[in-house]
């Protein structure tokens, strides 16, 4: 376990992932409270049967960019780049949906709205939240974590891989009860100033750092070691052979 926590690569890795997992986690009960919070309170106001049919299509969207997308991404961008563009991707979702409380405090500035201008403001918001979850998160959330845990895998030797794995799954499992936790907490705060979609700019801010870290990633997670052993012990193999061709040659 030493000689894994001294790895600046794994130990990266090990924060961006429980990071990931965290702001998920806390992404989706910042989504259910924000769209159930009552207007008044700033909220959306939507009902729970808009809720789910909400979260439905977010899944729905999550899984047809599973089947149609992942794959050629991951192959086109490779690993690092595509973890990038997942946190790219949950940080513009988080930006929709800051705006999504955003615009109807520019708009009340205005004063009364009449009939027309409110429906071009619903309508508005319903873009928004729209364009959060079911374009950008749902990119978001099937990329970091899968991509997170291949880069992981890369990184470890194979005689550690299981107390390597073992350790990434801990620090998972606490981070998934520690987000929601904070996030939680910190939208009571949000509710009490009138402001409940602030919410998703700490998201956004945590995305977004996980995106500057995501850059220090080092060009050896993109090949598994075992891979590059395998690599290496069928180089030797070649030149073993080449030897002893010359030195048939020779003789």
């Amino acid at each position: 376990l030493q000689l894994i926590l001294t790895d600046r690569a794994y130990m990266t890795l090990a924060a961006l992932d429980s990071t990931i997992n965290a702001l998920n986690g806390g992404t989706m009960l910042s989504l259910v409270l924000y769209t159930s919070a009552s207007q008044a309170s700033g909220g959306l106001g939507w009902s729970v049967l808009q809720v789910g049919l909400y979260i439905s299509a977010f899944g729905l969207a999550m899984t047809a960019f599973q089947f149609t997308c992942f794959r050629r991404l991951v192959g086109w961008l490779k690993l690092r780049r595509t973890f990038r563009y997942g946190t790219l991707c949950q940080s513009a979702g988080m930006a929709c949906m800051a705006s999504t409380g955003l615009i109807p405090l520019l708009v009340s500035m205005r004063g009364t709205l009449n009939e027309s201008e409110s429906y071009w403001i619903e309508f508005l918001l319903f873009c928004f939240t729209l364009a959060a979850f079911i374009v950008f998160s749902a990119q978001g959330f099937m990329l970091c974590l899968p991509v997170s845990g291949s880069m992981i895998a890369n990184s470890i030797d194979p005689a550690f891989m299981g107390i390597g794995q073992g350790f990434i799954q801990s620090l998972a499992a606490a981070s998934r009860a520690t987000g929601p936790l904070t996030m939680g907490f910190l939208f009571s705060l949000c509710i009490y100033v009138a402001a409940p979609s602030l919410i998703f700019v700490f998201l956004f801010v945590g995305y977004g750092v996980c995106f500057l870290v995501s850059l220090l990633l080092p060009e050896c997670v993109e090949v598994s070691k075992k891979r590059e052993a395998e690599s290496a012990e069928t180089m030797e193999l070649e030149l073993e052979l080449e030897e002893e061709v010359e030195l048939e040659e020779i003789r």
